[in-house]
């Protein structure tokens, strides 16, 4: 693990480097030092991250403060982390189970299980993925957890009883879920789902499926701005009223010099004052992009090392996670001012370009 401040990353494409034998079907893995997730701690003095294998590490400044390993049967596609809106508890989705760790002492305050009963999950496409969490949520005051698994499972998990109060198994479409203000409720992008009756969706939005903006990846609050923001597999950024559940725009994005084709997104993460989104392609792009109009810049750097996730912390400061050329596992970060300098000095970096786009 190399830790690193620097004004340039490298990316490149996530297809071909995830698929492992099988003798019966393949199955859809990550390297074993690919780091999944990353967040940073609400007072951003802590940046946390998850890999593949099912390790845990949190980092203050250049310093490890806490380190450990699940073990899993199988290297792991999708895992995810969220610290509570409080600082004081630190959960990770690893593998089929949900850790929560108390960030004081460390010390594992609860473990249970939020996905489903077989290790490998089967997709129509004729391809097995390991179980994993593809998101997790705490509420506004730390009490209730939620989240969703690679085999569409979701749950409620409340700290105070220890138990589920939400576990609902529906479909082959594990997209990412998140809470809704007033915490009753939940969205995946499309609409609202209910966490009272039994998971029924209410509030479609048909702009939202004529635009086909569909598989969501990744989802992100942004306090400021009142809103979520859904990253989609066809390109797609959706900014959802984070009261309703309902649509309020969505913008496409394109990769360089692919004008007709659609970006597959990884990751994304709002700025802190919420003007902003970062999001990651697997074409090997950082997109900065206005959460208002939908104008952006699209950083294309070298194809020879993988990037795959992204937050911004409460002091402006964007992390990257991946691994670089040899599959050296990597962590970078960019101060606002480096961000603003990386923009607007583009030509003066040779392996990088800048392209300034408006849907």
């Amino acid at each position: 693990m190399r830790t690193f401040r620097t004004r340039l990353i490298i990316i490149v494409s996530l297809h071909g480097i995830f698929l492992t034998a099988s003798a019966q079907l393949p199955i859809i893995t990550a390297p074993t030092s690919t780091v999944l997730s990353i967040a940073f701690s609400p007072d951003g003095s802590r940046l946390a991250q998850l890999s593949s294998d099912g390790r845990l590490v949190v980092f203050e400044g250049e310093s490890v403060v806490f380190d450990a390993l699940k073990e899993q049967t199988t290297t792991l596609l999708r895992a995810r982390i969220d610290w509570s809106p409080d600082g004081k508890l630190l959960a990770a989705g690893i593998g089929p189970d949900v850790h929560v760790w108390e960030t004081g002492t460390w010390n594992e305050t609860a473990w249970y299980v939020a996905g489903g009963s077989e290790a490998l999950v089967y997709f129509e496409s004729g391809h097995h993925v390991p179980e994993g969490i593809v998101s997790l949520a705490w509420n506004d005051d730390s009490s209730l957890l939620l989240a969703r698994s690679v085999s569409s499972r979701t749950t409620v998990w409340a700290g105070l009883t220890q138990a589920l109060t939400f576990d609902q198994t529906a479909g082959n479409n594990p997209v990412a879920v998140h809470w809704l203000v007033g915490e009753s409720n939940f969205t995946d992008g499309e609409g609202y789902i209910s966490s009272s009756d039994s998971g029924s969706r209410t509030h479609p939005v048909p702009d939202l499926l004529a635009a086909g903006c569909l598989g969501g990846t990744g989802i992100d609050f942004s306090a400021s701005q009142g809103s979520l923001a859904v990253a989609t597999l066809n390109g797609c950024i959706i900014v959802v009223d984070a009261t309703t559940g309902m649509q309020e725009r969505h913008f496409r994005l394109l990769p360089q010099g692919l004008p007709v084709a659609d970006v597959a997104l990884r990751d994304l993460a709002w700025s802190p004052d919420g003007s902003e989104i970062a999001a990651i392609s697997e074409t090997g792009s950082l997109y900065i992009v206005s959460a208002n109009s939908g104008d952006y810049y699209v950083i294309n750097l070298p194809k020879s090392a993988v990037l795959s996730a992204v937050d911004w912390s409460s002091d402006g400061t964007l992390a990257y996670v991946g691994l670089d050329a040899d599959g050296t596992s990597l962590l970078a970060t960019v101060g606002n001012d480096e961000l603003s300098e990386l923009i607007g000095s583009a030509a003066t970096l040779s392996s990088a370009t800048v392209v300034v786009r408006g849907n």
